[in-house]
């Protein structure tokens, strides 16, 4: 089991950035493990850190801010069906049950 972020796409699709490795970082560089190339995403925006099936995230001192939920925040422990807005996309937490 794997957990993902969950970005909708135009036509009612998901695109799916699996959450794999024990730190990823989420920006606009072309270095980030997680790309968002926006003009509001920061070039480092935040960073996931996994450990032991659970999954924490730190805004990297954004200009826009990462909201979990609807509320900026700093940091914040994230599970199943969170929303994490960066900029103007906002990811939805998934259980990725077929991975593993």
């Amino acid at each position: 089991m794997g957990i993902s972020l969950a970005m909708e796409i135009t036509g009612g699709g998901e695109r799916l950035f699996p959450l794999n490795r024990p730190v990823m970082v989420l920006g606009r560089d072309s270095r980030c493990d997680l790309r968002v190339a926006l003009p509001s995403v920061d070039e480092q925006h935040c960073e996931f850190m996994i450990h032991d099936g659970s999954v924490r995230f730190k805004d990297l001192d954004s200009g826009t801010g990462t909201f979990h939920n609807g509320t900026r925040v700093e940091q914040a422990e994230l599970v199943p069906n969170d929303r994490l807005t960066v900029g103007p996309v906002t990811f939805v937490v998934r259980l990725d049950q077929s991975s593993g």
